[in-house]
């Protein structure tokens, strides 16, 4: 065991597309990381490794990123969430920054 601890990075899109590109970009900056297809296969994932740094989409078909976001800081509060989206709006950005979002993208 080498002791070295590495940064555990959990992204959660709808789009398997935009999953591959996040976890591509984790795999090169040495992150173990793993990934979710909607909040709620993420929330389960949460029962069993809590990541230090979450990306999550905003629009989701069951649950949104600003719930999941929610749900994880209740869960797990020293956990850096960022929500991201395509669909931004001012309105949806102060409430990210509100529940504890660490950025909003």
């Amino acid at each position: 065991m080498s002791g070295e601890y590495k940064i555990r990075f959990l992204v959660v899109d709808d789009q398997q597309s935009i999953r591959k590109l996040c976890t591509t970009i984790a795999s090169g900056l040495g992150f173990d990381y793993s990934e979710a297809d909607s909040a709620e296969s993420a929330l389960v994932k949460l029962e069993n490794d809590a990541p230090d740094i979450i990306l999550v989409d905003l629009r989701m078909s069951q649950m949104s990123g600003l719930e999941f976001l929610a749900e994880v800081k209740r869960i797990l509060p020293r956990a850096e969430v960022s929500i991201m989206t395509g669909y931004g709006s001012i309105e949806t950005a102060v409430q990210a920054m509100k529940l504890g979002a660490y950025d909003y993208i």
